[in-house]
């Protein structure tokens, strides 16, 4: 025999001997054991709440999904249509993690260490805060790493005059000036530079004012080189631009965005 020790036995305890048992079969009749089963998880220490009208509960302020379908007394054979007793090995209830991933399967009226099922359920619901955290202060470098690009290049005055916006994103920053972008890598290196539409010119007359807007991009796409060459970004400002995934700074506006 078994002995245990140190350990808070457990056991999701229902009592079968009712005569509404043998008629008992299909997934709608495991919402039955919706309520038995919260309980269950709240006599373990935790904050439960039941969701109404579909199958989950809450736990210390998380959601989880309730697998319910393995959960009635009797099952149906889906081909003979022939009506049994479940198994004790197949009547449970499951704690969905997501995407259809068990955290955690009860079975009915078997013993558990009480301890190691508050773990698992513990675990998540740290994995989760751990997550949620992890996002958040990666939004929050994000949009402290977009601002320190921006004023690296506006303490010139003329960068806000040529400049209308910055977009960072895998490795590159584009600077975008009027009908056109320039990219270079966060170590200064040229990408390229882009005239976002080509003008096709009707007749004669409207060849000088063409000629007058190229040449003023290209002012201000040489211009806009050097200032861009003149000032080194730290080690650490490269490698976020290295990962950084569409990341916006509006200079006319003095404003970020992550779109």
């Amino acid at each position: 025999m078994k002995i245990l020790k140190n350990k808070r036995i457990v056991v999701f305890e229902i009592n079968d001997n009712h005569e509404n048992r043998k008629h008992e079969y299909g997934k709608y009749t495991g919402s039955n054991y919706k309520k038995p089963f919260a309980d269950f998880i709240e006599s373990l220490g935790f904050e439960v709440v039941l969701q109404d009208h579909i199958d989950a509960i809450e736990i210390n302020g998380e959601k989880f999904n309730l697998y319910l379908g393995n959960a009635s007394y009797m099952s149906k054979n889906g081909w003979s249509r022939e009506v049994s007793v479940r198994k004790p090995i197949n009547r449970y209830i499951s704690i969905v993690r997501g995407h259809d991933s068990n955290l955690l399967k009860v079975h009915f009226n078997k013993e558990y260490d009480g301890d190691k099922l508050c773990k698992i359920i513990n675990d998540e619901i740290q994995s989760r805060v751990d997550g949620r955290k992890f996002h958040e202060d990666k939004k929050n470098e994000d949009k402290v790493n977009t601002i320190a690009v921006a004023e690296h290049f506006m303490l010139n005055n003329d960068f806000k005059n040529i400049v209308q916006s910055i977009r960072i994103h895998k490795g590159e920053i584009q600077f975008n000036i009027d009908g056109a972008s320039l990219t270079i890598t966060p170590s200064k290196q040229f990408v390229n530079f882009h005239i976002n539409s080509s003008e096709s010119v009707l007749n004669e007359t409207e060849l000088n004012p063409l000629f007058d807007k190229l040449f003023s991009l290209k002012e201000k796409a040489n211009n806009l080189l050097q200032m861009v060459k003149k000032n080194e970004f730290t080690n650490g400002i490269i490698q976020w631009c290295q990962t950084a995934y569409n990341r916006h700074y509006d200079v006319k506006e003095l404003k970020y965005s992550d779109y």
